[in-house]
């Protein structure tokens, strides 16, 4: 886990990079798909470990069964995939099907931060992407001027 604080000196790694900036910046969309994949990661961690103390949360797939077996028999990697499923469906606003008061509150709460994660990340994706086109778009400029010229020649 302390490692993870490495994490912190990415950025300034990534700046003194002796490349153009369109590379540049696809460094840092792989950094911020990263975060994205670490925060989804966090939110499905806490809320396996929140479900589990009870144990009376079931999952969406097995909603209209009104039971599940995850707590008894399933394998890790189910559990953790179930828990995945529904940490990206909190990440887009849906239903996580709470149960206790803890719950609604922990959902309530990671909902709403994953309204603010979303609009940073994406805003931060959508600048980069523009930088980089910013190439691809400066070598159409050039070309079309130059037919241009042609053209009038």
């Amino acid at each position: 886990m302390l490692k993870l604080i490495r994490i912190k000196r990415l950025p300034d790694l990534i700046a003194r990079l002796n490349m153009d900036e369109a590379s540049k910046a696809m460094f840092k969309v792989a950094q911020i798909t990263f975060y994205l994949i670490l925060y989804i990661h966090l939110v499905t961690c806490s809320w396996w470990y929140t479900v589990n103390f009870s144990q009376v949360w079931i999952p969406p797939m097995n909603i209209l069964d009104e039971e599940t077996f995850i707590y008894i028999k399933g394998n890790i990697m189910e559990r953790y995939w179930t828990s995945f499923h529904v940490a990206v469906m909190c990440f887009t606003g849906n239903e996580m099907y709470s149960r206790t008061n803890f719950e609604i509150a922990l959902s309530s709460f990671f909902i709403l931060n994953a309204y603010l994660v979303n609009g940073t990340l994406f805003g931060q994706m959508a600048e980069l992407i523009k930088v980089i086109q910013k190439k691809s778009t400066q070598f159409t400029t050039a070309i079309d001027n130059a037919n241009t010229a042609m053209v009038q020649i």
